[in-house]
């Protein structure tokens, strides 16, 4: 008896793991387009001094937000945050994207951060955002360069 309850225990979890990842229609197609954008020349362009630290992606319908992201994060000697802006303003425009943003300035008011936020569009993708962060008086800043759908984008 104990062996044929543990039994049907085993199949129930079995049944309800399975069927909580069944097909969900409102993923249909996403995977295409996050390979698509992962694969796409502007977001695998990085300047000498760059180092990428790691790759993500999340599609919509994994997001909580529904917004999903395609990227990278790394990292990039403070000192060197103007020509990398500069190489981003240059290449990305140069491929075919128009500059929506280009802004700088303290993370807070109380802040030691500086933001430095590129944002680019075109008619035919999800906008792309370069974000470098940090304190000036560090050795080295954060840099994101990332697809972002929707109202995650330029603004």
């Amino acid at each position: 008896m104990r062996r044929r309850a543990t039994w049907l225990v085993v199949c129930l979890l079995a049944t309800l793991v399975a069927c909580g990842q069944g097909h969900r229609p409102e993923c249909d197609g996403q995977q295409a387009v996050v390979d698509d954008l992962r694969a796409d020349q502007v977001l695998t362009k990085a300047p000498p001094g760059v180092t990428r630290q790691s790759y993500y992606d999340q599609r919509p319908c994994d997001d909580e937000d529904a917004i999903g992201t395609v990227g990278w994060h790394g990292a990039l000697p403070t000192a060197d945050r103007p020509a990398v802006l500069d190489f981003y303003r240059t290449e990305v425009v140069a491929s075919g994207w128009r500059l929506v943003t280009d802004t700088e300035g303290p993370t807070t008011s109380i802040s030691s951060l500086v933001t430095s936020e590129l944002c680019f569009a075109n008619n035919t993708t999800t906008p792309l955002r370069v974000t470098v962060e940090g304190n000036p008086r560090e050795s080295t800043s954060e840099i994101w360069v990332e697809f972002r759908p929707g109202s995650a984008g330029c603004q």
